[in-house]
């Protein structure tokens, strides 16, 4: 062995050893992924996926939606809308405004963010006045339907009087309403 390669033998020293982790260690990791994970799932496959599949398995029978799945017409229903010029003629209009939104919007949008990055006198209130419509009509929406759906609402009344509401404490309909 020449020095060259005891001095390039000497230099190349081995990294740390990570220490293995052992199985119990593992098995807690994939736990707490699943626990994270898993009532996320369950939310987007019975809300998102099992719609979609319903839907498609749907469209394949002629259905008024109200009876039960009867007749079987396979493609039939696309093959009906893809033969249908009004059909054709809407698939045409959401593409250009699909394509006029990201010529426009799109563009725009980074200017603004650019524009907005930048240090310029009433920054924050530009900023604000932005972003505050947005959190505004979750707001909005949110009271609404509190006032809607609360005791003292006259749509709650009304839905007590028709019966279809039942009073938690009697187990009956209230019958004190305005409406007649």
């Amino acid at each position: 062995m020449t020095i060259q390669q005891q001095a390039a033998a000497e230099l190349s020293v081995a990294p740390p050893a990570i220490p293995a982790r052992g199985r119990g260690a593992q098995a807690r990791k994939w736990l707490e992924i699943g626990i994270f994970v898993g009532p996320a799932l369950v939310v987007f496959l019975t809300f998102v996926i099992l719609p979609v599949a319903l839907a498609a398995v749907y469209s394949l029978y002629n259905w008024n939606g109200l009876t039960p799945l009867e007749r079987f017409i396979g493609f039939d229903n696309y093959v009906r809308a893809l033969s249908d010029p009004l059909f054709l003629t809407a698939i045409g209009n959401n593409f250009t405004i699909l394509i006029a939104s990201l010529l426009v919007q799109g563009p725009l949008a980074i200017a603004i963010a650019l524009l907005l990055n930048r240090k310029l006198r009433g920054r924050a209130f530009i900023r604000a006045a932005i972003f505050v419509p947005y959190v505004l009509a979750e707001v909005i929406a949110g009271l609404s339907w509190k006032l809607l759906l609360s005791p003292a609402a006259v749509s709650t009344r009304c839905w007590r009087r028709s019966g279809s509401v039942i009073s938690p404490s009697r187990g009956s309909p209230i019958p004190t309403s305005p409406c007649g």
